[in-house]
């Protein structure tokens, strides 16, 4: 039997089936526009997330917090880094992005000789100051031996030394954050506008074997 034969027979069997005929091609139509609309609805994506993350300008976070699950199976999780000095590396690698900052923040008590406050304490690295306006009223900032040597000195906001110090100088003085001393060089700029509030505030640095976690015992 010839090609032009099956060719014959096959319109036949449309002509005498067009219903079937009909739907089956239908089937066929709608089979093959759905994976072409999945596939563009993928690459669009991709391209948009892309995009999104490699903009000019564009600043991405990443926050992490564990499942309820993860908590049931280690209640202790919290004091695990989320990120490891490894993958700050990696992230660092891309050719797109610019600087990884890393950040942490918990709440602990804070003392000044007699005086206690509760304090939000931040660990940052280095690049959060690149990255984030930490502008002082007085003291100076942190430095390059600060984070690589993970000294035990702090950023305070406005408000804490408000809370803490009343009208005398932070600066150079020893708070203690939990058990731990720590040395005030710097004092936070007070927030401004008619609705800016200040919060307690504490600035650490860590170094990079400490990224994710800032050095806070518990209390």
């Amino acid at each position: 039997m010839g090609v032009t034969e099956n060719i014959l027979m096959a319109l036949q069997s449309i002509r005498a089936h067009k219903l079937r005929s009909i739907l089956t091609m239908l089937g066929v139509i709608i089979g093959v526009a759905a994976v072409i609309i999945v596939v563009a609805i993928g690459q669009g994506g991709e391209q948009l997330l892309k995009s999104e993350l490699t903009g000019a300008g564009n600043t991405m976070e990443v926050y992490y917090m564990p499942s309820e699950e993860e908590l049931r199976a280690n209640p202790n999780i919290d004091f695990y880094s989320a990120f490891s000095y490894t993958d700050i590396q990696a992230i660092e690698e891309i050719p797109e992005v610019k600087r990884v900052v890393a950040s942490s923040s918990e709440f602990s008590t804070v003392r000044y000789r007699t005086d206690i406050s509760e304090a939000a304490i931040f660990g940052i690295n280095d690049a959060y100051l690149h990255v984030h306006d930490l502008s002082l009223t007085e003291g100076i900032s942190f430095t390059t031996s600060d984070f690589l040597g993970g000294r035990r000195t702090a950023l305070i906001s406005h408000a804490l030394v408000e809370e803490l110090f009343e009208d005398k100088s932070a600066v150079g003085e020893i708070i203690r954050i939990g058990h731990q001393p720590v040395e005030v060089i710097g004092v936070l700029e007070k927030p401004k506008g008619l609705f800016a509030f200040g919060s307690m505030d504490v600035y650490i640095p860590y170094s990079r074997g400490e990224v994710n976690r800032p050095y806070v015992p518990p209390y």
